[in-house]
């Protein structure tokens, strides 16, 4: 029975190759991830704070959509950034 599985690069690609996709590109995605992580719970933060100054549930309401929207459009622009950044990652030493 032959085997499905593909490795998704070369074997025997170079050193520097290998040293991006096995350091560069995980430290890449770990920092960025980081990155995002502190700014989130900063902006966890600043929700909390503003929902302190709320004097009605219309105008807590108004703090949380526009703090759920700040994140939806914040997920959606981290993730398109981490994947720019582990590619570069990786095309910079395979270059």
């Amino acid at each position: 029975m032959k085997s499905t599985f593909s490795i998704p690069f070369d074997i025997t690609a170079p050193q520097a190759v290998w040293k991006a996709m096995v350091i560069d590109m995980p430290m890449t995605m770990a920092a960025s991830s980081l990155r995002f992580a502190a700014q989130r719970l900063q902006a966890q933060a600043d929700f909390l704070s503003s929902l302190t100054q709320c004097r009605s549930v219309t105008a807590a309401v108004d703090v949380q959509s526009t703090f759920a929207q700040a994140a939806v459009n914040d997920y959606t622009a981290s993730a398109t950034r981490l994947m720019a950044d582990a590619q570069q990652a990786i095309l910079r030493k395979a270059a």
